[in-house]
Order: structure tokens, then sequence, then C-alpha cells
């Protein structure tokens, strides 16, 4: 039984049907737009990473003294609606960490600490919001794949800006994203076309 030959090669000059061939590049950045740097990115993780323990310090506070204040003289343990109030105030501040820094970067392209670095996460495609699914999304890829790998993963995608030509981590290249600086500090119009 003989093998089957492959397709010949399309000629010179005629487009390979759909779904073949390489996925077309992303467009080329507008004048004045480019890619945040390493350092910005950087910069703007450690002001998420400081706002989250100044949302969580207060909470183990509170928390804490209740249990110490309201412990029993005998046992030493708190009463159980303590347990549960610490649940209810640690879900709360998980909720709130997850609408302003998983959410809001994919819903308004920026969390606190983009902001500061004046820098935005928009779609590698359009160069617009990628909404907020997908914000939500690279966090959990981030997390469910470092905690898989014991924070390999977590580690190579925060240094993987470093030699990447458009500054993006595996989360970015995943979720078809990119990290940007405005001239303006914000987004361009919705109604002009971003290249």
């Amino acid at each position: 039984m003989s093998r089957p030959q492959p397709w010949p090669p399309p000629a010179y000059g005629t487009a390979l049907p759909q779904g073949f061939g390489p996925p077309p590049l992303p467009p080329p950045l507008p004048p004045g737009v480019t890619y945040a740097s390493w350092r910005s990115r950087g910069a703007a993780f450690l002001v998420d990473v400081v706002a989250l323990v100044a949302l969580l310090v207060p909470v183990g506070a509170i928390g804490g003294g209740l249990a110490g204040a309201l412990a029993d003289p005998v046992t030493g343990t708190p009463p159980a609606w303590v347990f549960v109030l610490i649940g209810v105030l640690l879900l709360a501040a998980l909720g709130f960490w997850l609408r302003m820094f998983c959410w809001q970067a994919g819903s308004i392209g920026q969390t606190w600490g983009k902001r500061v670095a004046g820098i935005h996460l928009v779609s590698e495609r359009t160069l617009q919001l990628p909404g907020g699914w997908i914000g939500v999304a690279r966090y959990g890829l981030r997390s469910a794949l470092g905690n898989a790998t014991c924070g390999v993963y977590s580690l190579v995608t925060m240094l993987w800006p470093l030699w990447d030509e458009r500054n993006q981590t595996l989360d970015d290249k995943i979720m078809e994203t990119v990290v940007v600086r405005f001239p303006e500090r914000r987004l361009p119009d919705r109604s002009r076309s971003p290249v």
C-alpha cells in the first residue's frame, strides 16, 4: 500500500485556506504608544501587593483582637460566631481584591498599581480593553499554573518580559494581551481606529 502524498504547496501569491498557516501578526503600535517596561510592570505589581497587604492586615487585626478579647478564660477559645465573622471579613476582602485587581485589570485596563505606573492592559490584536473576564482569567491562569508547578511558572512568567520583544508575560501570550504605555496616560478613543 502506498503512503499518502502531502498536499502540494500553494502557488506563490495564493492565499492559504482559512485556518491554515501561521496566525496573523498583531498590528504595529500607533505612534507614541510603547510596550510597558519590566521595571514599570514590576513597580505596578509591588503597589498592588502593598495594597493587598494593607487590605488584609486590618482584617487580621480585627479578627485577632476579637478572638483574644472574647476568648473563654478557662479554655482560651473564642465563641464560634467570631470565626464566622473572621471568615466573612476574609471573603469580603477577597471579593474586594478580585474586583479591584483582577476584574478591573481587564474592564478598565488598570489596577491601582498600573494606574500609578501609567500603564494599561489591552488586547494584543485591537489595543482596546480586553474585558473583565480576561483580567480574572489571567489571574486564575497564573494562580493555577503557579500552584501546580510549586511557583516555578509564577517566577518564569514574571521574568519573561525581560527577554520578550513585546515585554509580555506568559499569561499575556496565552490570553493575547499586552501591557502598554499611552502618551496621554489613558486609552485612545474607541471610535477611532487604534492603528
